[in-house]
């Protein structure tokens, strides 16, 4: 039995992704693609469009065998944590053979050679990030140098694109991962079809990326009229019944529905309450106290504690910890099964005799199978997910629905 691994968000699901799966089939020769997905937050550090059983049930439709839930530590974290993260849970499953990824590179030869060369982050490599950081560089651009400077003479010209751009960057974050957990899971990746990761491009040939479909989806752009058609052209057609059921009797979540309540966060705490909440350094809790009396909602201040130093996705993941109270960072230390479609009996069989960590199916008997530790894990993203549930529930007048109370996607 072969079995491939995924990293996903689905945020949403895209023709992308239909594509990415198709390849990772038939270069693998996968009998069955297992996903591990983001929950109902997402690395960016916002809420995820559609709340996580249902970008499930998209996924399931799409083809997807298999679906597990990372950790809401996990799957809000940093590139290099998200990644930690994400490829403990598919080694911790016992039966993932390899773990493919897209990239704009394309080609798995250059990430395997760069990645022992990365692993080596010394004190040397610190001191010259933070130098770099105060110099007024992005982490990103402040970390490139740094790997840049240590690796001289290791460091081919033409592989230098490998840190400048956003999947190539995630994607050295997953060898990374595989290469410091010691995982027998190889790596494997496929060339990014379409529209850059960012591209607001809306064509459909282009396969345009998620970003721009959740433009499509904000409120004011619903108002136009070619909306419905333009939304079906941009999809895989098995999708087309979970979009309109979904958009028709509730819709998306973004950031500024969670304003009022991540303002609150705000007034309750002291600057040094704040700096014990993860990725909030004391000069970002200080920013964020001095600029709250201007609070005028989640975007708009995001852009306004936002630095040259402090990119905006540094400051919105800073605040969505803030909102849910993340304090740190652990490996994922259970496996909640999601989703599953009914042919894929074997593989949850498979999984069920190798896993290494405890494989949640019902919230309810998590308690008995976790550790005191790994089920305050849980707790924390099953809370997470119930202020999710909260906010999407009074924005569409629907019924609260408890997340102990939420049954598997099956297909």
């Amino acid at each position: 039995m072969k079995i491939a691994g995924l990293i996903t968000e689905y945020n949403p699901f895209t023709q992308g992704h239909a594509w990415h799966l198709a390849k990772a089939r038939e270069l693998t020769g996968a009998d069955y693609c297992v996903a591990v997905m983001s929950g109902d937050y997402v690395q960016r550090g916002e809420p995820a469009i559609f709340a996580k059983h249902a970008r499930t049930r998209m996924a399931l439709a799409a083809g997807v065998d298999a679906v597990f839930e990372l950790p809401v530590d996990t799957a809000t974290g940093s590139a290099e944590f998200f990644a930690a993260g994400a490829v403990s849970l598919l080694d911790s499953l016992g039966c993932v053979d390899t773990l493919v990824f897209g990239s704009e590179r394309g080609e798995i030869e250059p990430f395997l050679r760069l990645t022992p060369l990365l692993c080596r982050e010394d004190s040397h490599f610190q001191e010259i990030l933070r130098r770099g950081l105060r110099g007024g560089l992005s982490f990103p651009a402040a970390r490139a140098r740094a790997l840049r400077e240590i690796c001289k003479g290791e460091f081919p010209s033409h592989d230098q694109e490998l840190l400048d751009s956003p999947n190539n960057i995630l994607g050295l974050e997953y060898c990374k991962a595989l290469y410091r957990q010691g995982s027998a899971i190889s790596p494997l990746t496929v060339k990014r079809q379409g529209a850059g990761y960012h591209d607001p491009s809306l064509e459909p040939e282009s396969f345009p990326s998620a970003s721009a479909l959740r433009r499509l989806l904000r409120p004011e752009e619903k108002k136009a009229p070619q909306f419905p058609e333009a939304l079906e052209s941009l999809i895989p057609a098995s999708l087309h019944p979970l979009y309109k059921e979904l958009l028709g009797s509730g819709g998306p979540l973004f950031g500024e529905d969670f304003s009022l309540l991540l303002f609150t966060k705000i007034l309750e705490r002291d600057a040094r309450e704040l700096e014990a909440i993860w990725d909030l350094s004391p000069e970002l809790a200080s920013r964020i106290k001095r600029l709250s009396p201007s609070f005028s909602g989640w975007t708009s201040f995001t852009a306004a504690v936002k630095t040259r130093d402090l990119t905006q996705t540094r400051v919105q993941r800073a605040l969505l910890h803030l909102l849910l109270d993340l304090r740190g960072w652990q490996p994922p230390a259970w496996a909640r099964l999601l989703g599953f479609r009914r042919e894929s009996a074997p593989l949850l069989s498979a999984i069920k005799r190798q896993s290494k960590i405890p494989l949640i199916t019902k919230l309810a008997d998590a308690r008995e199978l976790l550790s005191p530790e790994a089920f305050c894990q849980l707790e924390k993203t099953a809370g997470a997910s119930q202020l999710y549930q909260a906010v999407y529930s009074h924005k569409y007048g629907l019924p609260f629905v408890h997340e102990y109370q939420k049954q598997l996607e099956i297909l």
